[in-house]
């Protein structure tokens, strides 16, 4: 079942493709209906190839209206309001705009059945985060320009539910050079013209732009739609307890490596992230320090730790490694000159 907020969000996504598609015909409808708040549709295999044959056969309105009666007898379920169906059987480019409605509210309604499933199983992890994302910045994250140096490469980025626009300046062989990474497109330019990359190097500068940014806003990127966040547990690192939460990715939306794994300890009194852990070309946990607050929103710099010995064995297991003090220091994680401007 839909909440409100996602019902509306269903209903005006219904309209945009409605407008879509009947002025793709030459006509415009309009259907007033009342859309029920709460509705509920199972057959998802078969709107999925009704979809594929609307897109298909959309010219084909003996055909479509085949579908649309085989449609509305399968879903006895779906319940409209001021819809008179047989007068719309007489008017084929609204029931065009009817169908495609329906189709979104059930595609819609399946993903938002499995995402309250996700919810409910993890509401103590989406808490966790939650309250931390306020206390790191909260919305500033989403109205801010962030820009910092990090190892003598300036970082930009402006960001939020919609967009998100990366970009890094760097001089590198006496080439000036500028890459941006806006809403997964990337450019590079080399001293001021389009330079274009290929192949493990194209890859590698998406990876590294996208990288830094996304490390030094956390835990505001914990709520991102591919994000499947579970609670662990209490874990205890120096005789203070930590919230711990294990973060994988969904493969659509997941970035250049959805098979990831992180694991993030919040600490339990203050609300703040403190470590983290990731096994992305080697294990690695991360201790953060040099906290500060610039213009509302909560930085940290990291010290980096590798296994040592102990390199084969599970990220997760790497908070008891680091309490017994068995990792090694690898490096430093230091964000300088950060400089928050706040625009919207």
């Amino acid at each position: 079942m839909l909440c409100k907020g996602q019902a509306k969000w269903v209903y005006w996504q219904g309209r945009q493709f409605q407008r879509m598609i009947t002025s793709q015909l030459g006509t415009f409808v309009l259907l007033h209906c009342d859309l029920h708040p709460h509705y509920d549709l199972h057959c998802v295999n078969r709107v999925k190839a009704w979809k594929k044959s609307i897109i298909c056969h959309a010219g084909d309105f003996d055909r479509l209206l085949i579908q649309v009666q085989e449609f509305i007898m399968c879903e006895s379920r779906l319940r409209y309001r001021h819809i008179d169906i047989s007068e719309l059987m007489n008017k084929p480019s609204a029931f065009l705009s009817f169908l495609v409605f329906a189709l979104v509210v059930s595609c819609s309604s399946s993903a938002s059945s499995s995402k309250e499933k996700e919810v409910e199983i993890d509401t103590k992890a989406q808490a966790i985060v939650d309250r931390a994302i306020k206390l790191h910045g909260g919305d500033l994250f989403k109205q801010a320009e962030i820009s910092f140096t990090f190892r003598e490469k300036r970082h930009y980025m402006l960001q939020d539910d919609k967009s998100a626009l990366y970009q890094r300046s760097f001089v590198e062989d006496s080439d000036s050079i500028k890459d941006v990474y806006e809403n997964g497109e990337f450019t590079r330019f080399v001293n001021g013209e389009v330079t274009s990359l290929s192949g493990r190097r194209l890859d590698r500068a998406i990876e590294d732009v996208n990288a830094v940014s996304y490390f030094a806003t956390l835990p505001y990127k914990l709520n991102d739609p591919a994000v499947i966040k579970e609670y662990i547990g209490v874990a205890t690192i120096k005789e203070k307890p930590y919230e711990k939460i294990k973060v994988t990715f969904e493969q659509e939306g997941g970035g250049h490596s959805p098979d990831n794994v992180f694991y993030y300890w919040f600490d339990q009194s203050t609300g703040f992230l403190e470590y983290l852990a990731y096994s992305k070309g080697g294990n690695r946990f991360r201790s953060a320090y040099n906290h500060r607050t610039i213009n509302g929103i909560h930085f940290v710099d990291y010290v980096n730790y590798n296994g040592g010995d102990f390199e084969s064995e599970d990220a997760s297991t790497y908070d008891k490694i680091f309490d017994e003090g068995g990792l090694k220091e690898l490096s430093r994680i230091i964000l300088e000159d950060v400089s928050v401007k706040v625009i919207r």
